[in-house]
């Protein structure tokens, strides 16, 4: 790139190639939203279509997608879900999060979780 370079552009391109002890982990926010939502860990991965167990899995997909280097295939493994149902789960967040003051509420407060984590 041609630029000078200092310690903090050093630092910053480390902090990029490799993930530190502060990286946000899948584990790291499926247990911040199993607590935040009050469900079992099982929830996530069950089959259940129910609001009260999709929902919870549907932030998790969406916040895995924001915060982890993660496919949409690894999560779907992880949550026993094709890629395509993780690609649907996150665009729903990212719908209701637009019209939904809400679901923007929940999902910045746990987004702030997270990046409290990573310091």
């Amino acid at each position: 790139m041609r630029e000078k370079i200092d310690v903090d552009t050093a630092g910053e391109v480390i902090r990029c190639i490799v993930p530190g002890q502060g990286a946000v982990t899948p584990e790291h926010i499926q247990n911040l939203v199993c607590r935040y939502f009050k469900v079992d860990p099982a929830v996530l991965q069950s089959k259940s279509r129910k609001k009260i167990h999709s929902y919870p899995r549907s932030v998790y997909v969406y916040l895995c997608r924001q915060y982890t280097g993660m496919t949409a295939e690894e999560i779907g493994r992880s949550l026993n879900r094709n890629h395509s149902t993780i690609l649907y789960a996150s665009e729903v967040i990212e719908h209701k999060l637009k019209i939904d003051k809400k679901v923007k509420n929940q999902v910045e407060f746990l987004s702030q979780k997270l990046k409290d984590l990573e310091k």
